[in-house]
């Protein structure tokens, strides 16, 4: 029978498995969820895959527990009139 030796390295490898509490969750959430937020940005500040954030999205717009935020209004034009130096 043969034997297999394995080495453990610290430091190599994926990171340990996570844990979220809920509220981390909606808070990472409706963080990617604010008008201009991307993310894959809120992911990266939070270590956290984008795929991951979307997932918690379904379940928490599911559960009925977060509400697509509201649509911006469309841009508009402001008029603007240029003084003299």
């Amino acid at each position: 029978m043969a034997t297999r030796i394995i080495e453990l390295t610290e430091g190599v490898g994926a990171e340990p498995r996570r844990r979220f509490s809920d509220d981390d969750k909606a808070r990472i959430v409706s963080e990617a969820m604010l008008p201009g937020a991307s993310v894959g940005e809120v992911g990266r500040r939070h270590r956290v895959c984008s795929s991951l954030i979307y997932r918690w999205r379904r379940k928490l717009l599911r559960d009925g527990l977060a509400l697509e935020p509201a649509a911006l209004p469309a841009p508009t034009f402001v008029p603007v009139e240029v003084a003299g130096a």
